[in-house]
């Protein structure tokens, strides 16, 4: 087989590491995923892994700069040109792509293997399920869903890039099922040679392959449509249930206020009521008060006359006394 150029692509826990393993296994082809590189660099305490870290454990996708440099470097190695190369996880920008075929030059990308996975939760569940064997701090749900939206947005757009040499996969079957699919998929396109090769076939062949190849990415296209319309139904029926959810949510939160109010208002009004039959009562006491403060008053007024009428009278006694004495003690001489 000559030396090729074959890249694996998918969204992550697609199975991508898995399937680039068997490949390199049975056509002796040089692995080269960015992710090992960058974890490796990032275990190192590199510059250039410390910075990796970062992003990776952010589930953000690096600076296409960071990333271009470190593949051109590796595919111009003799190992490389020699055995050909399996690239998993880059191109993951068209960015990357572009920069990938400047790098090359006449050499092109071969092939692109897609391994395709509509639903998140079966992303979610091997994500998981690699977490329990891994000490990678990218391995957990918030970040993968970080990963997955990334992917869509800034990745998938790849696809269109190299469209005419897509092969696309169901990576949500057993996997065994999909390392069948592909070997039989590359198996097929190494008889056929790389596209783009003159191999003297006639020109009748080549449009054959062409239109074999067109109606294969249209039927892609349909599938990659089809799948992307049942994450939208699904994400819109989930949104529809969680829209529900937050209305009855809502309406007993209402409930529950208005139930609160009615109970301040009861208590506020049984208040109001206690104070104002504390000041009827202390207005009643108060009069009570000032009857009870006349009437001593009236007393003390009336013994006080009686005090000035017993002075009177015993001043007056006191002068009738006075004076017989005198008139006693007059007589007396």
């Amino acid at each position: 087989m000559a030396s090729q150029i074959v890249v694996i692509f998918g969204p992550p826990a697609a199975g991508k590491g898995t399937m680039a393993k068997r490949l390199q296994e049975k056509y002796d082809l040089i692995h080269l995923s960015t992710g090992d590189m960058l974890r490796t660099a990032a275990d190192e305490g590199t510059e250039l892994g410390v910075k990796a870290k970062e992003y990776m454990d952010r589930g953000e996708l690096l600076p296409d700069e960071l990333v271009i440099d470190i593949v051109a470097e590796r595919i111009k190695q003799p190992d490389v040109q020699e055995k050909g190369v399996l690239l998993d996880g880059f191109p993951r920008t068209v960015e990357q792509a572009k920069a990938l075929d400047a790098t090359l030059g006449q050499q092109k990308v071969d092939v692109v293997l897609s391994l395709e996975v509509s639903d998140n939760d079966v992303l979610i569940k091997r994500m998981q399920g690699r977490a329990q064997n891994s000490d990678r701090a990218d391995d957990n749900e918030e970040t993968l869903l970080k990963r997955i939206e990334t992917f869509k947005e800034q990745t998938l757009p790849v696809l269109d890039h190299y469209k005419a040499i897509v092969r696309s996969f169901n990576a949500e079957q057993d996997r065994e099922d999909v390392w069948d699919a592909i070997e039989a998929s590359f198996e097929s396109k190494t008889e056929d040679g790389p596209p783009g090769d003159d191999d003297g076939e006639p020109d009748s062949i080549n449009k054959a392959h062409t239109e074999h190849e067109l109606e294969e990415h249209f039927d892609r296209e349909i599938g990659r449509y089809a799948a992307n319309m049942r994450t939208l139904l699904k994400e819109m029926h989930d949104n529809e249930e969680q829209q529900y959810e937050d209305i009855e949510s809502f309406q007993k939160d209402m409930h529950k206020l208005v139930l609160e109010k009615n109970n301040i208002e009861t208590n506020l009004k049984k208040k109001t009521d206690e104070l104002r039959t504390e000041i009827n009562n202390f207005k009643a006491d108060e009069k009570k008060q000032g009857e009870k403060m006349s009437a001593k008053d009236a007393e003390i007024l009336a013994i006080k006359k009686e005090k000035d009428k017993w002075e009177k009278e015993y001043f007056s006694s006191f002068l009738g006394v006075k004076l017989l004495h005198e008139q006693s003690f007059r007589g007396n001489k």
